[in-house]
């Protein structure tokens, strides 16, 4: 029915991980989660989260290069969608093109490597680099992961295995993150 981005964190707080993240100025939050077949699979002393939207994270592109619909059309229809609402708003064609360049100029800041396009949907996913950065250097946790799942029920307590993927902060960039496979733990370390 919905996807669902879920964090763990080792070694920092829930209240001092969101104050980091506000701090930061990611627009990101995150809530206590107790689903108990993932948390009983977690080391001890981490705390296991949902992002805090009051909704779903359908709209999510973490995971959008795995997901079956594909990435081209994904590509194309954000960026079609976004110049359609530019448009309607009163911009120039002049004031979109410059628009989309400051976007494409993000490429540094966002942890692109030399040569990757930077789309409307790598810039999306930007604020959650942002997050784990926050979430290892300024709230200072040990460890901080992200999942993404697809709960098909009324409840949030679907049957899933949750797996692991451990990376360096170093290694984070926009272009894993949109990789994610669903129900893996994509957990970075300082």
């Amino acid at each position: 029915m919905c996807y669902f981005i879920t964090a763990t964190v080792r070694g920092a707080g829930l209240d001092a991980l969101n104050q980091a993240l506000r701090d930061a100025g990611t627009g990101v939050s995150f809530a206590d989660f107790s689903d108990s077949r993932v948390v009983g699979r977690l080391e001890p002393g981490d705390l296991y989260l949902r992002h805090d939207t009051g909704a779903c994270d359908c709209d999510t592109w973490l995971g959008l290069e795995t997901r079956a619909w594909g990435k081209d059309a994904a590509k194309r229809a954000v960026t079609e969608g976004r110049t359609a609402k530019l448009r309607a708003k009163g911009w120039s064609e002049a004031r979109i093109r410059r628009w989309i360049q400051e976007r494409e100029s993000s490429a540094d800041r966002a942890g692109l490597g030399p040569g990757q396009e930077v789309t409307a949907a790598s810039h999306d996913a930007v604020p959650w680099v942002e997050v784990v950065r926050a979430a290892l250097e300024t709230a200072r946790a040990k460890r901080f992961g992200l999942a993404l799942h697809w709960y098909g029920g009324a409840s949030l307590e679907d049957r899933f295995k949750l797996g692991r993927r451990e990376f360096a902060l170093a290694d984070l960039t926009v272009k894993l993150l949109m990789s994610m496979e669903e129900d893996v733990l994509y957990s970075f370390r300082r």
